[in-house]
């Protein structure tokens, strides 16, 4: 499973949504039942 954290006043959904898919395909490259937040360098990671 992937998550992000946001501050709910700044949310630009679509982002939000970005960040989570980013995280969950973080997690699953790291094998069955994992768990990944999201962070900043993982975008640049998967450019």
């Amino acid at each position: 499973m992937g998550y992000t954290c946001f501050t709910a006043s700044l949310c630009e959904h679509e982002e939000v949504l970005k960040q989570a898919d980013i995280a969950m395909y973080r997690a699953k490259t790291q094998g069955r039942a994992r768990l990944c937040r999201f962070e900043p360098w993982m975008r640049d990671e998967m450019l």
